[in-house]
């Protein structure tokens, strides 16, 4: 009887820690995504207001004030032969190339030139091509506030990508695919202007949005 007690209170004690396992999860994910969505608006202004002023033809230069604010991270340059096709402004020492729009899911994020693990704390980065060689492929990670509402997209939903210049290319979702994390070719395969992927919830396979 004892024993049985003893049992039961084990199972009730290791239940309660998997309860508030599960809840600080959820909590540290959700933090996660917020600090991502605050970090990637702060970039979303700075990279619409250049977007304007390269629209205009216009260049301001920093203030003192802006460069005490500059954290310098560095970043590759794009391969020689994509510079002319892809041009890039820099934020806070990193280089974006433009916007990408999902007006289905209200969603508007920035888009680094060069996609780095730490980098897509803050925005989607690019993973090869450009939009103007017609083979972009950007990734990002799936938080709430970037691509994990991806799953809610359907076939047919627009897709706009703004480039630094306010150059619009608009493209509509053709595929949706399921893709173990190995499969880096697969990503990148197919006559698709432009594919965007991100981890399925848990990591274990990617989800990845081909467009044209």
């Amino acid at each position: 009887m004892r024993r049985g007690r003893k049992l039961g209170m084990a199972l009730v004690f290791v239940g309660f820690f998997l309860l508030c396992a599960a809840g600080g999860m959820l909590y540290y994910n959700h933090a996660e995504s917020r600090r991502a969505q605050d970090a990637s608006a702060q970039v979303l202004a700075l990279l619409a207001e250049e977007i304007q002023n390269n629209q205009r033809g216009e260049s301001v230069p920093p203030t003192e004030n802006d460069r005490d604010t500059l954290t310098p991270v560095p970043s590759k340059p794009l391969p020689p032969n994509d510079e002319d096709l892809c041009p890039t402004v820099q934020i806070d020492g990193v280089d974006y190339i433009g916007v990408v729009s999902f007006p289905t899911l209200s969603l508007e994020l920035p888009v680094m030139a060069q996609w780095s693990p730490a980098g897509l704390q803050t925005a989607p980065g690019r993973y090869t091509g450009t939009p103007a060689g017609g083979n972009l492929v950007i990734a990002g990670h799936n938080y709430d506030s970037h691509f994990g509402a991806l799953e809610d997209l359907n076939l047919n939903d627009a897709v706009l990508f703004t480039d630094v210049n306010g150059k619009v290319y608009t493209y509509a979702v053709l595929d949706i695919e399921i893709l173990q994390p190995t499969a880096i070719e697969d990503m990148i395969a197919g006559d698709y202007p432009f594919t965007i992927f991100t981890c399925t919830y848990g990591g274990r396979t990617r989800l990845t949005i081909r467009c044209g």
